[in-house]
């Protein structure tokens, strides 16, 4: 799954930050996603071929939703609306009664996002640099 993800992080983000960083960042969080935490990554496919993904952790009652993409091409065909209805009944099983995700502002699938029953609830702010 490191390959496919590093695939989508190339594909997604790949003219902004190297495909080198793009490499580092996926091994980084396989590891992650391997070891005995509780985030999970989730990788949607197509035809065999990964087009979304999106990560879930669930601590105590609360469950976060976050990195969630859809590669542009395969955008607007229900894929990300399935990915998240997925994530949010998986959290629901596991007794999570808060569920939240965490998204830009400039996000696309804003308005999927309150369709789904997402509200917006505050305004945070990170900066990024690349060496």
């Amino acid at each position: 799954m490191i390959d496919e993800l590093v695939q989508m992080d190339v594909a997604m983000y790949g003219e902004a930050c190297g495909e080198d960083f793009c490499r580092r960042r996926a091994q980084r969080m396989g590891e992650e996603y391997l070891s005995d935490s509780s985030l999970n990554m989730y990788v949607c496919y197509l035809d065999g071929q990964p087009v979304g993904s999106c990560e879930l952790y669930i601590s105590n009652s609360v469950a976060k939703i976050e990195s969630f993409t859809v590669q542009e091409e395969f955008q607007r065909r229900g894929i990300g609306t399935t990915i998240l209805k997925y994530l949010m009944e998986e959290a629901k099983k596991q007794k999570a009664d808060i569920r939240y995700l965490i998204a830009d502002e400039d996000d696309t699938p804003k308005e999927m996002y309150k369709k789904l029953g997402f509200q917006k609830v505050e305004d945070t702010y990170s900066l990024f640099w690349k060496l």
